[in-house]
């Protein structure tokens, strides 16, 4: 027998739904490697409302901006987004905590 349309789709947001991932893994292990061992609650919470505000607003953002400028405007429009995250990763550079350093010097 095959299933239809909407047991498929019940079932993928049933899996989606029960997938915790990166979305609540990475961020706490990122903190807890770059930040002080006292910031990391106050790093995770900042991160999780950030990334839960992205998430709420992403599809009015991305339906403006496809309305504007079609399809294509929204490729170009996440390209430079991009463009610009690298740009400024690259731009500060990677500062090492002092706990880190001396966390390997001891070891």
């Amino acid at each position: 027998m095959i299933a239809s349309a909407y047991t498929y789709v019940l079932i993928g947001c049933v899996w989606f739904g029960l997938g915790l991932g990166n979305v609540t893994s990475l961020p706490p292990l990122i903190a807890q490697a770059e930040f002080r061992r006292t910031d990391v609650p106050r790093v995770v919470a900042l991160v999780t409302s950030v990334s839960q505000a992205g998430y709420a607003f992403a599809p009015t953002i991305f339906a403006l901006i496809v309305t504007a400028t079609g399809p294509t405007g929204l490729f170009a429009t996440a390209a430079v987004v991009q463009l610009a995250a690298a740009a400024t990763l690259c731009s500060i550079g990677r500062n090492v905590p002092a706990h880190t350093l001396q966390s390997e010097t001891t070891s």
